[in-house]
């Protein structure tokens, strides 16, 4: 048995009809015990999450320590989803009026003509506010079934969908210039949130899902990692491989049911071989702890291991982590990383 709370939650947040196709697939060599939940674990999530209750804004934004205006929706979407991933929704769970917070800040912020979401100043990588702040709509609305929720998800949605580039995936601004190649951890961003929100139930064009699946696999190295930048098809990428974006890339592989892609296969192996130690603090452990949860057995219990035990020893007296940027993004991450084996979020959900 699982050694957490809430396993009726857990099983309502199920929406085993929304996943991919082949989702029914045994994917691991032995089943998830409850081990990973360890004291050290639980408790550390407990201290992180206490860290971004005091450093929320008032107006329910996180903006890492920017100031006033400094609201950025990438990190509030983050610290809204650290906050879910422990059980918490609006109206139940320690953290629940945080999570409201974060809520009413989200359906406020950004372009609401055009559904673009990004705090008060719109900063360079606009798509990655856009994505992080979309997934985080679609884990409330599959949580609470909001409305409110879901009609801003709808046009979040629909504006990744019009912003899609011909080479597949998306750059930093919605831009759909000519010729534009596609970035890699922008497109994984987007496709993320079109993953989550498609299972939770709003329509997403399977064009777009398509589209975004070829552009991952032509990102696709000879090594098992990924590259950065995508041409237009049917054109593969060069350049090289990198860890934290091979771990993205085969996270979202997952998450779109490749599960027997030669590109999902090969990517297992590169993110076995490179390890959490070099996937940088956040992004990439961010993204490495899904993609080897979603494999399961002996690779989910290798990284598990190895990752786990080294953010509860990286974490600050206060609860925060840092390193990759500001407190609160540091930490929404760790907690996020930490609270996996939870299997609260729908997006987490084998």
């Amino acid at each position: 048995m699982r050694r957490f709370a809430g396993l009726a939650l857990a099983a309502v947040l199920t929406l085993a009809a929304a996943l991919p196709a082949g989702a029914g697939e045994d994917r691991s060599d032995e089943p998830l015990t409850g081990e990973e939940l360890t004291p050290e674990v639980i408790a550390a999530v407990g201290r992180g999450l206490d860290y971004l209750a005091r450093n929320q804004d008032r107006d329910g934004s996180f903006g890492g320590g920017g100031g006033p205006g400094g609201a950025n929706a990438a990190v509030t979407g983050i610290c809204g989803m650290a906050f879910l991933a422990q059980g918490n929704v609006p109206g139940r769970g320690k953290y629940a009026k945080n999570v409201e917070k974060v809520v009413d800040w989200m359906l406020k912020c950004g372009d609401q003509r055009t559904g673009l979401l990004h705090g008060p100043q719109t900063s360079h990588g606009v798509m990655y506010e856009h994505g992080f702040a979309t997934l985080f709509l679609a884990e409330a609305y599959g949580m609470t079934q909001d409305d409110k929720i879901k009609r801003r998800l709808q046009n979040a949605i629909r504006l990744i969908a019009q912003t899609q580039l011909e080479s597949g995936g998306w750059w930093y601004q919605p831009d759909r210039s000519p010729g534009k190649t596609s970035d890699i951890s922008v497109t994984i961003c987007q496709t993320m949130a079109l993953r989550a929100a498609r299972n939770v139930g709003v329509n997403v064009p399977q064009k777009t899902v398509d589209k975004a699946v070829d552009c991952v696999k032509r990102a696709a190295q000879a090594d098992g990692g990924f590259a950065y930048q995508v041409p237009n098809p049917p054109a593969k990428a060069g350049g090289g491989s990198a860890p934290p974006r091979s771990a993205a890339g085969l996270c979202i592989l997952y998450g779109l049911g490749e599960y027997n892609a030669k590109e999902t296969k090969e990517g297992l192996k590169y993110l076995d071989k490179i390890g959490p130690q070099q996937m940088g603090m956040f992004y990439g452990t961010y993204y490495g702890t899904q993609a080897m949860y979603q494999a399961g057995g002996k690779y989910w219990t290798k990284w598990w291991t190895g990752i786990s035990k080294d953010l509860v020893k990286k974490q600050q007296a206060d609860g925060s982590w840092t390193g990759d940027g500001y407190g609160t993004y540091g930490t929404g991450m760790g907690c996020i990383i930490l609270c996996v084996p939870y299997n609260y979020l729908p997006i987490l959900q084998r």
